[in-house]
């Protein structure tokens, strides 16, 4: 079994994200980490490809033109989708039981969406979204985990330019997260460190919950961990009851 290192998030202030930042450095690349579709827009209204690498720059172009294809052959409006980045599966650690997120995750954090924006991360498009969180409902392995501030990658946007339009969505059908919206994420990919952000993924439909009014979805992996009718605060108590009480573990 891999050592564990956990630091749980206990301090009074809270851990939060409350705007979604317009650029990220990528220490490793020229190239940005993330921006977002207003600064990856040139002053004609373009998509700027200068802000991608190659391989970006060629995956983005086939998208714009597998989209424009679709709306010359259907007549449709301009920004209607036809054609979308998928982000690949990114690990194939387990996820069967809610014990299986815990031991995989690197982060797990339980907090309310502030900011959504569309953009690209490392190339690919999607939407940036800001979480405002206890820092009691923080979970984290990273050196720097008691004062990141977090930001969730989700891959699903559509954004309209002079040049063309570029779509991504989840590979499955899933509750969206919007502003306002109440969110618990396990971030079992390894999160990307930007100055003081740290850029965590979540499955849409296995390792991510969304709260919305009286509407909850929740992996199939939580849903037999409460007796009763499951709410966003019940699952949210009962996960990180379970960290504290060593049943499941942060690697």
């Amino acid at each position: 079994m891999r050592r564990i290192a956990v630091i749980l998030l206990l301090a009074v202030v809270a851990s939060a994200a409350e705007v979604v930042p317009a650029k990220l450095p990528n220490p490793r690349t020229p190239y940005p980490l993330w921006i977002s579709q207003r600064l990856a827009t040139n002053d004609r209204g373009e998509l700027d490809y200068t802000q991608f690498d190659s391989a970006s720059t060629a995956m983005l172009k086939q998208l714009i033109a597998a989209n424009d294809a679709g709306r010359a052959n259907s007549g449709r409006a301009a920004d209607d989708c036809y054609a979308y980045s998928t982000r690949p599966p990114a690990h194939y650690a387990p996820t069967d039981t809610v014990d299986d997120l815990i031991r995989g995750a690197h982060v797990i954090i339980a907090g309310r969406v502030t900011a959504v924006e569309p953009g690209f991360y490392a190339g690919r498009p999607g939407s940036m979204i800001a979480i405002s969180a206890r820092s009691a409902d923080v979970v984290s392995d990273l050196p720097d985990g008691d004062s990141a501030r977090y930001l969730l990658f989700y891959p699903r946007a559509s954004m309209r330019f002079a040049n063309g339009t570029v779509c991504a969505r989840p590979r499955e059908d899933a509750l969206v997260p919007a502003v306002g919206d109440r969110v618990l994420a396990f971030s079992i990919d390894t999160p990307f460190l930007s100055g003081p952000y740290a850029v965590i993924f979540a499955d849409a439909v296995r390792e991510l919950v969304v709260a919305r009014g009286d509407r909850l979805a929740a992996p199939a992996s939580l849903r037999g961990i409460v007796s009763g009718k499951a709410t966003f605060d019940r699952l949210r108590e009962r996960v990180m009851r379970r960290v504290e009480e060593g049943n499941g573990r942060l690697r």
